[in-house]
């Protein structure tokens, strides 16, 4: 009589069969399928101001690179936030331009005593941009900025088709400008363009097109 197989025996035997069928499967599946290549997101980073009164005061934010977008253009009027010390109109803004000392030595860009505030000739000098550091403003209800993107308005332009307000993450300033102190203003040779420098914010205009500009924290205005 053949004797009893042992208790290891059997294991063996157990082993023997469950792995046969599995290393088929196996070969039946062939190699692993390749990992998925990872997907790049682009996440649009727009600065969040720090609360703070309207005006000029305080310093730059950190701007982003990214390409801005228009949300509105042609002649004004546009007002948004508390507006105070603003020009009520084009013919204000260009009297409190007109009424200030003239700072021979800013050309084609300025930055505000603060530094909040810097407005540059661009283009080749067919538009005029204005930015905000702190206290961007948020876009008129009338012209959202567009869904993906920066959510408040960062820079004021003036151009050949009138007064436009960008949502921004860019900026047109480069380096560091000369201070135009506040009371003086500035006429950008062999453009429309002037702008005085005021403790409530920056007023611009176009004297060709009789548009302007303000910005200043949490405002701006065009005409």
């Amino acid at each position: 009589m053949p004797a009893r197989p042992t208790l290891l025996a059997r294991a063996v035997a157990v082993v023997a069969v469950v792995a046969v069928p599995l290393l088929g499967l196996l070969a039946a599946c062939g190699s692993p399928a390749p990992t998925r290549p990872s997907e790049t997101v682009t996440v649009w980073v727009d600065p969040t101001p720090a609360p703070s009164p309207s005006g000029d005061g305080g310093a730059p934010s950190p701007v982003p690179t990214r390409s801005a977008v228009a949300t509105s253009s042609g002649p004004g009027p546009v007002s948004v936030g508390p507006l105070r010390g603003a020009p009520g109109d084009y013919d204000e803004a260009a009297r409190r331009v007109s009424g200030a000392g003239v700072d021979g030595a800013v050309t084609t860009a300025f930055r505000s005593p603060s530094g909040n505030l810097a407005c540059t000739v661009a283009g080749g000098g067919s538009q005029l941009a204005c930015e905000v550091g702190q206290g961007r403003p948020k876009p008129p209800a009338a012209a959202p900025c567009p869904a993906g993107g920066p959510t408040t308005v960062g820079r004021v332009e003036l151009t050949g088709d009138g007064a436009r307000l960008v949502c921004n993450g860019d900026t047109e300033v480069s380096g560091t400008p000369p201070t135009l102190a506040y009371g003086r203003s500035a006429r950008m040779p062999g453009t429309p363009f002037a702008c005085v420098s005021e403790q409530a914010g920056v007023t611009c205009v176009d004297t060709a097109r009789r548009d302007g500009l303000f910005l200043a924290r949490n405002t701006l205005a065009t005409w």
